[in-house]
């Protein structure tokens, strides 16, 4: 969530703006940050989110409808007829509550909004997973999320950019993307371009599609000599791993998924798919200056066709001229590498105890009784009815991570690849975190209200599903599943 109107630093007194963090101690390039921007995070990371008296109202209609974000025409989900979806801003604390009305036709479908990343601590079923936390939203119908703002703000700065999101991206509508994974054999359809909140013009050269119209936007971004830029990064996409650079310009990561970490200075951010990372970018070019943001797939990582996968937006300075494009040339970066994890240290790390639960998950992929690939946790596949990096391995030499966390956010959790693909063929488990504390919570009856509705529309319309039933939705009469469930 952003600041929108109140500096989160006045929870916490005075703050010393007289001391500075020197970076080098922690082994990277010479950068400062004083002790003000960090904005008293120890204290933040153990304190919930103060009671600000404010709700932020938001009415979102979901609707389907044809646009050209590169140049091909393509049918698409929108929100409030935009593409992305509308801004939320809220401060650390406030309340956010979103009326989301379903106008999806042509066809008709449930849907629901997940909203990734937010701790949802308070309101587990508020997440907005299909078949775990709510039943789909019938056509026609209205459901209201509501939930506390609850990640502050970590490192002060001059200039919020707003969220960048950088989502790689193809001209097959997603029903047909996510059916061909079903054919016998598979098809897995190529990643057409790559985009920089929402834009990139697309070579039509390289397109068959019958409507492809050249001369498409960028994104563009305005700098301010001398000041800090907050850049809010996030990897949307499907499938591809994302390389962030600006051309002439050093990137401070400062915090991975809302976790702040010890800044370190780089050239190249790269992101995983759904991973989100803060970076500050001091301006400190000519106030004439145009240069290049890019965003780069890592092809040799993304396993399918990628047709045009470097996305390019402009960033001018006060002075430049913004009827040329940027001449500026690119940062080189490898192929096929994750970023060293030894850069990404917690800014106030937290030892882990021993485990009070351990749990041993193995994925494998196979075929299902009607000749499907798909992925299996603990040799079950997920299906859903309503109502360093982990790579291949095999049995012999199997690939791994290991994940701990604390268990303090009662609820049922998803846990899943974000490649798409893969949790529409069932790579998916959920995480019941304290069960008692769960049974104890009133549920709000809109959830209830919800399921009755969607069971009344599925009796009297085909609903097709041919997936796990997180992207499509069935019969949820009886909220079957077959899932591991973890029990913590």
């Amino acid at each position: 969530m952003s600041s929108a109107e109140n500096d989160p630093s006045t929870h916490f007194g005075n703050i010393d703006n007289g001391v500075e963090l020197d970076l080098t101690q922690f082994g990277h390039e010479v950068a400062t940050v004083s002790v003000s921007q960090a904005l008293s995070t120890e204290t933040k990371l153990r304190v919930s989110p103060p009671s600000t008296g404010i709700t932020r109202y938001y009415n979102f209609t979901i609707s389907r409808g044809s646009r050209s974000p590169d140049g091909v025409s393509k049918s698409m989900l929108l929100v409030n007829e935009q593409f992305p979806g509308p801004l939320i801003e809220a401060d650390w604390g406030d309340m956010v509550e979103v009326h989301v009305r379903n106008n999806i036709d042509n066809p008709k479908e449930g849907t629901v909004i997940h909203w990734h990343g937010l701790s949802q601590h308070n309101t587990p079923w508020f997440d907005g997973v299909p078949s775990i936390q709510q039943c789909p939203i019938v056509p026609g119908k209205t459901f209201v999320y509501r939930f506390q703002a609850g990640d502050p703000q970590h490192f002060k700065y001059d200039i919020d950019l707003g969220p960048i999101l950088l989502t790689d991206y193809t001209h097959t509508e997603y029903f047909s993307y996510l059916l061909a994974l079903y054919h016998i054999p598979p098809d897995f359809l190529p990643v057409d371009n790559n985009l920089i909140n929402g834009k990139m013009p697309f070579d039509c050269s390289l397109s068959n599609a019958t409507i492809c119209t050249s001369g498409a936007s960028r994104s563009v971004f305005k700098f301010e000599t001398g000041k800090t830029h907050l850049l809010r990064l996030i990897n949307a996409g499907n499938s591809g791993i994302q390389k962030f650079s600006i051309d002439n310009h050093d990137l401070l990561v400062v915090a991975n998924d809302y976790i702040p970490i010890k800044p370190y200075k780089t050239k190249v951010v790269t992101l995983g798919v759904g991973q989100r990372s803060d970076v500050l970018v001091t301006a400190g070019g000519n106030p004439t200056d145009a240069v290049w943001i890019r965003s780069e797939i890592d092809v040799d990582c993304l396993n399918v066709t990628s047709i045009q996968p470097n996305a390019t937006a402009a960033v001018y300075y006060p002075k430049a001229n913004i009827d040329k494009l940027p001449r500026t040339q690119r940062t080189a970066w490898s192929y096929n590498k994750c970023d060293p994890l030894s850069k990404t240290i917690p800014l106030y790390p937290k030892a882990p105890g021993s485990p009070d639960l351990i749990k041993h998950i193995s994925l494998t992929v196979g075929t299902n009784g009607t000749g499907n690939l798909v992925f299996y946790v603990n040799n079950a596949s997920f299906y859903a009815r309503y109502g360093q990096q982990l790579s291949p391995g095999t049995a012999d030499e199997p690939a791994f991570i290991v994940i701990q966390w604390e268990t303090d956010n009662p609820g049922i959790w998803p846990f899943h690849c974000h490649v798409s693909t893969h949790a529409s063929a069932g790579l998916y488990v959920n995480f019941l975190q304290k069960p008692d504390l769960v049974t104890d919570k009133r549920i709000p009856d809109i959830i209830r209200e919800t399921c009755g509705a969607w069971n009344l529309y599925a009796k009297s319309n085909e609903v097709n599903q041919f997936d796990s039933g997180l992207k499509f939705r069935k019969d949820i009469s009886h909220l079957q599943r077959r899932s591991p469930i973890f029990s913590l």
